[in-house]
């Protein structure tokens, strides 16, 4: 790689921030895992165990950030040549405040983030953006649409239960509308993966993050419905994405968006078909709500006007038939990951890395 460069991740102990610190570390890279509190043996501890594992552990250090404090990343980017952004707010169930819990820490964290890469932009170079597919694809197109990198997200709000896909837009988009961010650093470049599962590192990433639907799967609990059925990918493979954007050519992926997604769109029925198939004893996860609720519902949206607004409903889509199609070409030959993980192989290597944390966690009791 050259001369040794300093990367900094924030959210560094979450799901897709902690396999990112392992990617950057193996391609030669010196990381600082940035967290909020990183006197924390809860998320830092994983982190030194990873980076022990592949002889690295010296390229590691730990900085303090907090997504909605001002100037609370100024220190952890102080000398770093990129930053990556990962952080964002954790779902959890029955959210009273869905502004103030996910889409204020999305939109408002990575104005704070991007304002400390200003501030270092003598040293800083490259900025890397983990946004998410939700940011690009509609509930208002076609079925049939395939989706690019070319389009955003202008369906989501959060009076339709879409806060999460209204703070990923609405984030990535006060990335790209920053003039003065742009004309500070050289290059900008934002990944957007699909559902990303993959191996766990902690016990906390099998129930907080999305390998929690593999989870459901082994252990037979119901999930909730997405609307419609979805793309998945590795997240080796998303790991993979974040190293390229700092590797490849400033050329080839400055200003640039990429989709990472590695399947065709699979509805919950087909991912306990293919998790049994390497983990026969999966319980498999049934919906809730049941289906004959869903179909209720968009049957209320269709024919009862005035739901159609607060539903969300319009006449190309439902909450059942929808099939998300994603164009993946861009991160294949562009960025230049290649060929993606099948999904049996994700799917078992993530099933894998939960039983042997549940065992683990046994033993210690």
């Amino acid at each position: 790689m050259g001369e040794q460069r300093k990367i900094a991740v924030t959210g560094a102990n979450g799901f897709i921030g902690g396999h990112c610190v392992v990617a950057l570390l193996e391609a030669g890279f010196d990381v600082v895992a940035v967290v909020r509190d990183p006197t924390n043996p809860s998320k830092t501890k994983f982190i030194e165990e990873e980076a022990s594992k592949i002889g690295k552990r010296d390229n590691l250090s730990f900085g303090s950030g907090d997504l909605l404090k001002e100037g609370s990343y100024d220190d952890a980017f102080d000398d770093t040549w990129g930053v990556l952004h990962t952080a964002a707010a954790v779902i959890v169930k029955d959210i009273d405040d869905p502004y103030e819990s996910i889409v204020k820490p999305a939109i408002a964290g990575t104005k704070n983030v991007t304002t400390s890469v200003k501030k270092h932009s003598r040293t800083i170079q490259r900025f890397v953006n983990v946004s998410s597919v939700a940011a690009i694809m509609n509930y208002d197109k076609p079925a049939d649409t395939v989706f690019t990198e070319d389009d955003w997200n202008t369906w989501a709000t959060v009076e339709k239960g879409a806060s999460y896909a209204y703070g990923k837009t609405e984030a990535e988009k006060a990335i790209s509308n920053d003039e003065d961010l742009k004309s500070s650093i050289e290059t900008i470049v934002s990944i957007n993966p699909s559902i990303v599962i993959g191996p766990c590192f902690i016990k906390s990433h099998t129930v907080s993050s999305t390998p929690s639907t593999i989870a459901a799967v082994l252990a037979g609990k119901p999930l909730l419905p997405l609307l419609g059925s979805f793309p998945y990918v590795d997240i080796r493979d998303v790991a993979k994405g974040a190293v390229l954007a700092f590797t490849q050519d400033k050329e080839a992926v400055a200003g640039r968006r990429f989709i990472l997604s590695a399947t065709e769109p699979i509805a919950i029925e087909d991912l306990n078909k293919i998790v049994q198939k390497s983990h026969p004893e999966a319980k498999g996860s049934t919906i809730k709500p049941n289906p004959f609720v869903m179909g209720a519902m968009v049957w209320l949206g269709a024919n009862i006007p005035f739901l159609r607004k607060p539903m969300g409903y319009t006449e190309q889509w439902n909450f059942w038939d929808f099939r998300v199609l994603l164009d993946n070409t861009l991160s294949k030959t562009i960025l230049g990951i290649g060929e993606y993980r099948s999904f049996e192989e994700t799917c078992k290597d993530t099933a894998d890395s939960i039983q042997a944390l549940l065992v683990d966690d046994d033993d210690e009791k």
